[in-house]
């Protein structure tokens, strides 16, 4: 509970349009707690997904502009939890808000070092980290 408290009151002020901002950490810290209350809080439209459900890795792995403007067409907040589970998120992320313009992205993980190997190269200056 010590990350939630940390987080949630400040929360807002780390997302901006444009940027993914990633949050690491370790297991049952709260990270998934953190975004659940975040976005029953949001007003706008929202995607929430697990990197651990297949349809969403095959979304981000067909590594298709098309194929993500589509699919997340309308929304104006993406959030992943668990992103290290997708394979090549970086690259998919990296596309999303290239090429769908206005919308705000959040990333979680608990394997810091996975997701963070996952993320580099292709979000470089593309992302906020909070750990």
């Amino acid at each position: 509970m010590h990350f939630i408290r940390f987080y949630e009151k400040d929360f807002q002020k780390y997302l901006k349009k444009g940027k993914v901002t990633v949050i690491y950490g370790p297991r049952r810290v709260g990270k998934t707690t953190l975004l659940e209350k975040f976005i029953n809080s949001y007003s706008g439209k929202y995607y929430f997904g697990t990197g651990e459900d297949s349809d969403l890795k095959q979304i981000f792995q067909s590594q298709s502009v098309n194929t993500l403007r589509n699919f997340f067409a309308g929304y104006e907040l993406i959030v992943i939890d668990e992103a290290q589970m997708i394979p090549e998120v970086g690259i998919g992320l990296k596309l999303l808000i290239d090429q769908v313009k206005d919308i705000t992205v959040i990333a979680s993980g608990s394997s810091s070092f996975d997701l963070s190997n996952k993320l580099g190269e292709p979000l470089t200056g593309r992302k906020i980290s909070l750990k």
